[in-house]
């Protein structure tokens, strides 16, 4: 392996060519949100691992929403695209170590708003699409309001093409 090169030797963990431990691997590539709204399609689009505008038409097709706002019914249709699923309902919730998993959590932003993040907690991580990169959970001054566990869905719906395509 030549200078400059790194592997994986576990979950989460590279190594540079000499065998030091050089960065810890996140789960998910960080995204930030593209609008004031844009939370929900930047959550989609981290847990997917595709694009804003892939997110995008996953959850809203050619059309967005007036207030641009993501709902709950709006995740579903998106993860569904993505070949997941949440499981069961919304749940509420007041810390993050009652989450036991991937999850999509909805925080508290303003009364009538909430605010999408994704919460990792096998490496006790949120992916908030208005920061720059994960942040351990403990530092977070943020309300939690609900989540929904996330795993790989028995029934993928195939990937919509998106302009982004080779044609």
């Amino acid at each position: 392996m030549g200078a400059g090169r790194h592997r994986r030797i576990s979950p989460g963990l590279i190594t540079s060519f000499k065998g030091a431990i050089v960065a810890k691997m996140t789960r998910f590539t960080h995204i930030q949100q593209s609008s004031s709204t844009g939370c929900g399609i930047a959550c989609l689009a981290m847990v997917g691992g595709i694009s804003l505008e892939e997110a995008a038409v996953h959850l809203f097709g050619d059309t967005t929403p007036d207030t641009g706002r993501t709902l709950w019914g709006d995740m579903r249709k998106g993860l569904r695209a993505v070949g997941l699923e949440g499981i069961g309902n919304p749940t509420r919730v007041s810390a993050w170590h009652n989450i036991h998993g991937v999850a999509l959590v909805a925080v508290s932003r303003t009364k009538e708003n909430w605010h999408w993040i994704i919460y990792d907690a096998f490496d006790d991580l949120l992916y908030d699409p208005l920061r720059t990169g994960p942040i351990p959970a403990k530092t977070s001054r943020r309300k939690l309001v609900s989540y929904l566990l996330l795993r790989r869905s028995r029934y993928p719906i195939p990937r919509v093409p998106t302009s982004n395509d080779k044609r």
